[in-house]
């Protein structure tokens, strides 16, 4: 009876043991998933930022160019 009850707890244990580990991984894997989505939200985000840079710069661009042309017309009008 003594060793029966001694089996049935080592099984337990290993069971345990399986258990907390299959746990631990599934909470790595689960950690690893969220990081990277964040990194590609991040990644996102500055893409956007990029973006959103680059069309004020095309913007005050146009409108320096817009300047200068109504510049020339003006000049070339008066003369």
């Amino acid at each position: 009876t003594l060793l029966l009850l001694l089996l049935l707890l080592l099984l337990h244990c290993y069971y345990y043991t399986a258990a907390t580990t299959t746990t631990t991984a599934t909470t790595t894997t689960t950690a690893t998933a969220t990081a990277t989505a964040a990194a590609a939200t991040a990644a996102t985000a500055a893409a956007a930022a990029a973006t959103a840079a680059t069309a004020t710069t095309t913007t005050a661009a146009t409108a320096a160019t817009t300047a200068t042309t109504t510049t020339t017309t003006a000049t070339t009008t008066a003369a």
